[in-house]
This record gives structure tokens, sequence and C-alpha cells, in this order.
């Protein structure tokens, strides 16, 4: 039986008795500590329980579990983490960690399972040291964008002033909630953060008054930039609103930095005794699970180059995991090739199936949905597939829309599964074939786009900020593939993953592998920098990409950017700039 070790200082020892024992025999926790907390202006004991690495569950199936213990305690509150990520924090010198889970505030311990956190050999100085290391990696990535928020703006292109404005706070928000509270929200939307931090940290909770309607709707001016300008069309800003955010931008940096000064300060004063402990590391472990049913209830269209054994394992672990109604095959590559020489004792040869697949499922597509790609290729080895998943009512809204992408699609003999009791389609509505100028008002618009960013990136380079320049080359990127597949088959992809956009363009046109080849290490490696940057640039603090790799980087998206204006030029013709298009 697991023993409970409540601490002296704990308000009501009772009370944390009883929610401590409820929550191990719900759960399997590797331990808890307790601080006393003002929130939100009231005093709170709040626990932080430690999940165990081995727990099977998620932190977001965890919670509600443990929310209804909490119903009962309304002066308690609760964070929630598993062992691995407090590790990982405190490797990097988080200080949240270094100020909770200390010895003297530990509430349950697993007997059974020996979890020490700090190592004999981090220091006091060591520990203040890598903080402010990793704190100033940070605020360098805002500082980058806030530079790049000026530079749109003296080239008063002020959506793109927007965009930059609302990465400077994002981040700068995500950087506080990592130090201040142990973890980073995992959202772009300022308004959710906002929300998210002011239980702790008030003065950054009121930075839009949202009681005023003016700085409400400017705030959520700020989050559609950041969808609307990367993703979207015709986001607009004036100037007077801009200058506000741009305002904001600064007063939230400047804030942030206060904020983090005042931590080191009472950090040193509270841990200025107090002899380190000891730590083990844990080597993290991914179970892959093979899934090898066949469904039997698929109909399956029986042609020659479909009518094949991987293609039904392929739709069983799709049918398996979501509510499908049917399945098209988009396209299909075949490869083979030999291996063969004067010192190679035997001829290799390989093979492989290449398919796009579009998934039209019952219920909207969640991430369930979007990780299903990633699941089906670790489950196949005979077959990759890139999937494009839409739900039932996105199809149907798009048909009624005149989206070309899907309109070919339900014309052609590309179905390869359709559930026998499928229902909700529309009657196929008349394509209009003369709605061509949207296509190309989508490329010209993100080309321009592109280029902007491309430019930008040449300003950030005479900063030495590698990481920043790095995301936005991978932004241009994206912009350009995003465009290219728009304007070549008519769909708008609603994932955006630069390596998901790549894939469909690979897909479409196999030049891509000419302009980013994949051939060699190094190859391999430069396109990994691309396709990581801008994660990299919000949830890695010490990263440094070589200016050599960042020029031949940017050649290569040069590359594409010509490329793929001469391949949409073919299909339009010569394309006018996108302010020669949109005058009457």
């Amino acid at each position: 039986m697991n023993t409970l070790k409540l601490p002296l200082t704990i308000n009501n020892i009772d009370q944390t008795n009883e929610i401590v024992t409820r929550i191990v025999n719900l759960i399997m926790v590797q331990q808890i500590y307790h601080s006393e907390r003002f929130l939100d202006g009231q005093s709170c004991t709040e626990l932080i329980i430690l999940i165990s690495d081995k727990c099977s569950k998620t932190l977001i199936e965890l919670f509600p579990i443990i929310d209804m213990v909490f119903e009962d305690y309304p002066d308690y509150c609760y964070r929630l983490y598993h062992v691995h990520q407090v590790k990982d924090s405190i490797k990097k010198g988080n200080l949240f960690f270094y100020q909770v889970c200390v010895p003297e505030s530990l509430c349950f311990s697993d007997p059974m399972a020996e979890l020490n956190l700090f190592s004999q050999m981090q220091s006091l100085e060591n520990v203040i040291e890598k903080a402010k290391k990793a704190f100033n990696a940070e605020m360098a990535k805002i500082q980058a964008f806030n530079d790049g928020a000026v530079f749109y703006w003296e080239k008063e292109n002020y959506a793109l002033t927007a965009f930059m404005v609302h990465q400077q706070i994002e981040l700068a928000y995500r950087a506080i909630e990592l130090f201040a509270m142990g973890k980073d929200k995992m959202t772009h939307a300022i308004r959710v953060h906002q929300k998210h931090v002011k239980p702790y940290l008030s003065e950054l909770g009121t930075l839009f008054d949202e009681a005023d309607d003016d700085e409400n709707k400017l705030m959520q001016h700020l989050d559609d930039a950041y969808l609307k300008v990367r993703y979207g069309e015709g986001y607009q800003i004036n100037q007077e609103k801009l200058l506000k955010a741009m305002k904001k931008g600064e007063e939230m940096q400047q804030k942030v930095n206060d904020i983090y000064g005042e931590m080191i300060v009472g950090f040193e004063y509270k841990l200025a005794n107090q002899q380190a402990v000891t730590t083990t590391c844990v080597t993290d472990e991914t179970v892959i699970k093979n899934i090898d049913e066949k469904i039997e209830t698929a109909k399956l269209v029986t042609k020659e180059v479909l009518n094949a054994d991987y293609l039904a394992d392929i739709v069983a672990i799709i049918t398996k995991h979501v509510d499908v109604e049917r399945i098209y095959s988009i396209y299909h590559k075949s490869t083979s090739f030999v291996e063969k020489g004067i010192f190679q004792a035997d001829t290799m040869e390989y093979h492989g199936q290449h398919l796009m697949l579009l998934v039209i499922t019952k219920e909207p597509c969640g991430p369930e949905s979007f990780n299903l790609q990633s699941v089906v290729n670790q489950s196949t080895d005979s077959a990759g597939v890139t999937l494009l998943m839409h739900s039932l009512k996105n199809l149907n809204d798009a048909l009624l829309d005149n989206n070309p992408f899907f309109h070919q699609v339900l014309r052609s003999d590309g179905l390869i599964y359709q559930n026998r009791t499928t229902s909700g389609f529309i009657d196929l509505p008349e394509y209009d074939q003369s709605d061509v100028l949207n296509g190309r008002l989508v490329w010209c618009k993100r080309n321009s786009r592109a280029a902007a960013m491309l430019a930008a990136a040449v300003d950030i380079s005479e900063r030495d900020e590698g990481v920043v320049e790095a995301c936005l080359i991978s932004q241009a990127v994206e912009q350009i593939c995003i465009g290219f597949i728009y304007a070549t088959i008519g769909y708008r992809p609603n994932q955006h993953s630069l390596k998901h956009l790549l894939n469909i363009c690979r897909y479409i046109n196999p030049v891509i592998d000419a302009v980013f080849p994949t051939g060699n290490a190094y190859d391999k490696e430069l396109l990994e920098i691309l396709i990581d940057a801008s994660k990299d640039l919000r949830h890695r603090h010490f990263i440094n990409v070589d200016q050599i790799d960042l020029c031949v980087i940017h050649r290569r998206c040069n590359a594409w950017m010509e490329k793929a204006k001469e391949l949409v030029s073919e299909k339009f013709g010569v394309l006018e700039s996108y302010n020669e298009i949109i005058e009457p």
C-alpha cells in the first residue's frame, strides 16, 4: 500500500490526505507536491501531480478523472505533468519545478517507483545560468519577430506586420508559461494564452482588456492574423489599430522580461542554502502496435492496379480508426529500382507503392483523424500513403462552393471503398468550369506573400538569428506549396504541416524531388531543418542553424518558387501580378 507523507506546512492536512488518497487510487501517480498560492486573489492549495510514465492514458484523458475529485474541494487546485516532461524541463533549467518539487513539499511518493528529480552535480549557479540562457534564447526569438514587425511596417505590408506582432505576443506568452508554470499552452490563440495565465500572472491576464470592446476586437484581429495571413486570404488592418497592436507587443515583451527577472531574484533567495538532490534518467519507449486485420465489408474497386493486398490492409487500418463514408484514390505511384555491381554478390531489386487517398469521414476530423497517416505508414511495409482527411459536411460544402478538386474526384473512377450504409451525400451539383480566375488569384497572392517572407528572412539574417530566418523560409515554402496545390488541382489543404504539403506537391509533379533532394544524409538534414523550423522556434531553446546550410535552403526555396511559377504559368498562360489580376 502506498503511504502519504504530508508536510506540516499544509493548511488542512486532513482534506489534503483525502484528496491525495483518492487521486492515487484512481490513477498511476509517482509523486505529488503541494504549494500554497494566491490565484485570482484567493488563497489556494495547489497540488503538483506527477504521472508515472507507465500510465497508458494521456493527460487529456486524465483531466476529467481528476476534475471529479477536485469538485468537492473548491479551495484546492492542481497541475498535472508526466514524469518525463518534468525531468526534461529540469534539465533545461526550468525554475518552476526547482521551486515546487522540493523535499519539504512532497505529499506522496510511490515507494515502488524510486524517483529523485535533481542531480547532485546541479549547483545553484549552474541552475541559474542554465535558466537565464534558456530565457535569453526565447527572448531573442521574440525580439526577432518585433524586428520583423518593424520591417514590414516600414514596407507598408500591414498584414504581415500584424502576423509578426501576433507571433511576438504568442511566443512571449509561451516563454513565461514554460518558465513560470512548467509547461506552455499548445495554442496559437492569444485569447486562450491570456486566459490561461490570468490566475497565476494577473498582469499578463489583462494585456487586452476583454471588457473594453475596442481591445477585445483588437485581440481577435491579431488572432485572425495568424490564420488568415498564413493560410487564408484578404486579411486587412488599419494603421491605427496596428500601431496599438505593436505597442501591446512591446508591452508584453517588457512585462515578461520583468516577471522573469523577479523570478530569478526570488529563486536565488529561496534556494540559496538548499542542497541539491539526486535525479535519475529514464529512457522513453514508444510502443507501436501493428494492425493485421483485413476489412471484410469493404467495397473495393477491382482494378488491376488497386486490387492488391496492401490496399486492403490500408483500408482496414483506416476504417478501424475512423468512421469512414468513402475513400478515393487520387494518385498512385509504383517505384522500382535495381542494385548490382562488380563487388556485389546478389542483384537487389526494390519495389514500392505510394498512394494519395481522399478519406471522407462521417464526423468532423479531429487530431485522431490527422494522425492516422503516420499510423498507416508505420503499420504497412509494402506501401506508403498520404491521406487527405475531410468530413462529409466539408465535402458537401466544397461541392456547393464549386471547388474544382472535389468535383473532379467525385466524377472520377477513383472510388476504392464505400460504406454500405452510406448516407448524407448531396446530389452532385453542376460544375462551373469557367471559374479559372480564382486559381490564378490564389497563386499570385501566395507567391507575393512568399516573396515578402523571403525578403524578411534576408533582413533577419543580418541579425544572426538563424532559427528565425529558417522559420521565415519555411513559411515562404509553405505559401508556395499552398498556392501551387490550389492552382494546379484546386485543392485547399486542411493540414498545413510543411511535410504534408510537400508530399502533395510531390504527387502533383515530381520536380519537387529535384528541388529538395533527399538522396544523401546532408540533403535529408537540410529538409528536416526546413520542415521543423517553426516547431524548433517555439519549443527548442538552443538551436543553431549554420549560415551555409541556410544559404543552401534559401537557394532551394527560390528555385522552388521559380519552378512552381513556371508550372502554374503552363496551366494558366503568362501570369500577371496579383495587383494586375484584381484591377478591373
